[in-house]
């Protein structure tokens, strides 16, 4: 028996060689296609990098690539400079 697909997106970086973000992709999954151990290590990142909305997945890309020169990815700015 099929279980119900349970589609996810999941954010990726691209790191350069100062450890900084380069760039992201969002990519779908269904995590009803993952061993079990598996894609309840993905639902626990809900908020995280996985996200159950194409755009919430967008946004936090977004976000974190703001701050990508320092590798900051606190979400509040670049942590780095307030010291």
């Amino acid at each position: 028996m099929k279980t119900q697909p349970e589609i996810v997106w999941i954010v990726s970086f691209g790191i350069g060689e100062d450890g900084g973000f380069i760039n992201y992709l969002v990519e779908q999954a269904d995590l009803s296609e993952y061993p079990k151990q598996t894609a309840d290590t993905l639902r626990n990142k809900i908020g995280e990098g996985v996200f159950y909305s194409s755009q919430e997945a967008e946004t936090w890309g977004e976000e974190q690539m703001q701050g990508r020169e320092c590798g900051c990815t606190c979400k509040k700015g670049c942590c780095k400079q307030k010291k």
